[in-house]
């Protein structure tokens, strides 16, 4: 009974194995991002000192990147792999560093996504309505990798786009990511003279370097795509998925001597849409937009050369990231 059941199995495996509908295909692409990362800190109720203000300094995220992927496609599951990167010392823009005054007409907008209060902001900048006492300006060099897993699971359609069948799916994925960035050229700004005797009452001076600033970040997302095609030539596919994001930071002050250490978590989302054009060679064309924001808030801790920063306690700030891009996918059947 056992020999006939064991060679029942073997001669039903190849028919099983034949029903899997499996293909794998290849992906190169090329990307243009636009955005921006934004470091604030500050308060409108007054300090120590008896000044209420805060700091901000944004690096700019003005930079293609390219990308190489593989996808496995099991019946109604995709898998996706895919590295990508900057390569070193890429132009990404000019990054600003500010420090500024808040009164009572300031505004603080903390909460860019709150689901208890149903509260959506699209403001990459948490404190407006300041003035400036200090204000600097500098050419920004940025390297950046990130790598990424995802799955799409789809409601009884092939996951294959070159099956030409569209369909609703669910996606998930994480993602992790490496970036450093260094503001050189920099033109510092300040309300009093720091060079006396001045004929003038403000001061602006070359400082040469002024900061680097290294964030790893992680994300999880989940959300909702949808696949369609309108002729055997053309398809659309498009996504939506919010995400909860994890970063560490490392913000040094050259000229000061000066390192800030954060840890935030947050909340934001990415969104796809692509136009795709398959060909009958088992080419596969997408050309599209994809966005992603991820705004965070948690602790920053400084220590230095100079020794009060050593024994400050733990500050509250927030770093939030805003940008959009366009993408060009060329994928093939392996």
């Amino acid at each position: 009974m056992k020999r006939r059941l064991a060679l029942g199995l073997v001669l039903c495996l190849p028919a099983r194995l034949a029903a899997l509908d499996f293909s794998s295909s290849l992906g190169f692409y090329r990307a243009w991002n636009q955005g921006e990362t934004g470091f604030e800190l500050g308060s409108q109720q007054p300090a120590l000192t008896g000044v209420s203000g805060g700091s901000r300094i944004t690096y700019p995220r003005n930079f293609a990147y390219t990308g190489a992927s593989i996808s496995l496609y099991l019946n109604s599951v995709a898998l996706e792999f895919a590295i990508e990167g900057t390569g070193p010392h890429v132009r990404s823009g000019t990054g600003r560093d500010e420090d500024f005054f808040l009164n009572s007409f300031s505004r603080e907008e903390e909460a860019k996504i709150s689901i208890q209060e149903g509260k959506f902001s699209d403001r990459a900048r948490v404190f407006s309505g300041g003035r400036n006492w200090a204000d600097s300006n500098g050419k920004t060099d940025l390297y950046e990798y990130r790598g990424r897993i995802g799955a799409r699971f789809y409601f009884n359609t092939p996951a294959d786009p070159l099956a030409g069948q569209g369909g609703m799916y669910l996606k998930t994925g994480f993602q992790y990511g490496y970036s450093k960035y260094t503001i050189y050229d920099v033109i510092q700004y300040n309300q009093v003279a720091l060079i006396r005797p001045s004929p003038f009452s403000f001061s602006i001076l070359p400082i040469g370097t002024g900061l680097t600033f290294t964030n790893i970040q992680h994300e999880l997302s989940l959300g909702l795509g949808y696949l369609t095609f309108f002729s055997p030539t053309l398809g659309m596919d498009i996504a939506f998925l919010p995400l909860v994001g994890l970063t560490k930071s490392r913000d040094h002050h050259i000229l000061r001597g000066l390192t800030f250490i954060m840890e935030n978590s947050g909340a934001g989302f990415i969104y796809n849409a692509d136009l795709l054009f398959p060909t009958s060679n088992g080419m596969l064309i997408r050309v599209g937009v994809t966005g992603h924001r991820l705004y965070s808030r948690g602790n920053i801790h400084a220590y230095g050369l100079d020794p009060l920063y050593n024994f400050l306690p733990k500050q509250r700030m927030h770093l939030n990231t805003k940008e959009w891009g366009a993408r060009m996918i060329a994928e093939f059947r392996i």
